[in-house]
């Protein structure tokens, strides 16, 4: 059973230092991504750093891509031991559930219906067993206590069988479904966009 998870879409602010990038202070981050920003105004300013951006972006992206790389393996591991957490609870809950199930039928009517079967089958049985002045009494009451028997006999198999179900149903619950449920195949960070910022100008601001 597969059940992706949500989208969630968050922004990282770097530092460029000469080739390298620097993640920054929580702090200034928000800052930064709280920031106005300002398209360039000037062609010429903006083949500039345009220029200067083409030549540092192969030496940026291998960066980028190490980042990811990290950031893969750490949601990975944050986000499955959310999900094994909730494994617990939900194996804890199953159990419960099916233990409930399962001490039902032990109480069900059924267990009550045997029990009185039961009961019957020995009257007539005692009754089989003394002398009648008839013998058609006696051969009637040895037919009835062999047709309790089957009766019996169809009612704890009945019981066996749904008990059975029963367990079978909880283990490949608790082994397969729910361990399937809670296991996260792949946890992927794609890149939306990079944004590069660079200071503005006063005639950026103008605008």
């Amino acid at each position: 059973m597969r059940e992706p998870l949500h989208d969630e879409v968050f922004s990282t602010v770097f530092r460029i230092e000469v080739d390298k990038l620097t993640r920054v202070e929580d702090a200034f981050q928000q800052t930064v991504l709280g920031s106005e920003f300002h398209p360039i105004q000037s062609s010429k300013h903006q083949e500039e750093w345009v220029r200067i951006f083409r030549g540092k972006w192969f030496k940026h992206r291998s960066e980028l891509e190490a980042f990811l790389r990290a950031q893969e393996k750490s949601l990975h591991t944050l986000l499955q031991e959310r999900a094994d957490a909730t494994l617990q609870r939900e194996s804890a809950a199953a159990k419960e559930s099916y233990r409930s199930r399962l001490r039902e039928l032990e109480d069900r009517s059924r267990e009550q219906e045997l029990s009185k079967l039961a009961k019957a089958l020995l009257r007539e049985q005692a009754e089989a067993i003394q002398p009648a002045l008839f013998g058609e009494i006696q051969e009637e009451a040895t037919y009835r206590a062999q047709e309790i028997e089957e009766q019996m006999s169809i009612l704890r198999r009945d019981v066996e069988r749904t008990r059975d179900l029963l367990k079978r149903e909880r283990d490949k619950r608790l082994n397969v479904v729910l361990p399937k449920r809670f296991q996260l195949r792949e946890v992927r960070p794609l890149p939306l966009a990079v944004v590069y910022l660079v200071p503005a100008t006063a005639e950026d601001i103008r605008q």
